[in-house]
């Protein structure tokens, strides 16, 4: 019985490669989104513990001076929150991107398994046509045989 070889083997071990590179690259992004909501909300807390002491000290009676560095400390801040922001939204972007890119190369592989599973199904058929018309031809030779 010969074996089934799928003329398309090179082109879908490719197909496989791809896949799996496009899967370590979304991995890699998503591991730097999450770094950047990490940042985010570290930079959230030193907000919040800025505004906590502005309002002990607005309490305790502070100077104007005092008040001033703290206010431009939370100027300070909000320009880096917004800049991480920016740096989340941009990593969210590179992961849709590549998870896009993972979709085709997973399409793109599916496609050439599927064919190779019908060819396969016809090489199967067809060695099954064989092997009975060997039988018809052993049983038939037998009869004439008699």
């Amino acid at each position: 019985m010969t074996q089934f070889h799928y003329r398309l083997q090179s082109v879908l071990n490719v197909r496989e490669q791809l896949e799996d590179d496009a899967k370590n690259k979304l991995a890699g992004q998503v591991r730097k989104l999450n770094e950047e909501e990490k940042r985010l909300k570290t930079i959230h807390g030193e907000k919040d513990k800025c505004f906590a002491n502005i309002v002990k000290m607005s309490g305790e009676g502070v100077n104007v001076a005092k008040l001033c560095q703290y206010n431009h400390y939370l100027s300070s801040i909000n320009g880096r929150l917004d800049q991480q922001v920016q740096s989340v939204n941009q990593a969210s972007q590179n992961v849709d991107i590549h998870r896009e890119k993972l979709i085709e190369a997973a399409k793109d592989k599916k496609i050439l398994e599927t064919l190779k599973e019908k060819e396969l199904q016809t090489f199967l058929q067809e060695q099954l046509k064989k092997e009975e018309k060997r039988i018809d031809e052993v049983l038939s030779y037998k009869y004439t045989v008699k």
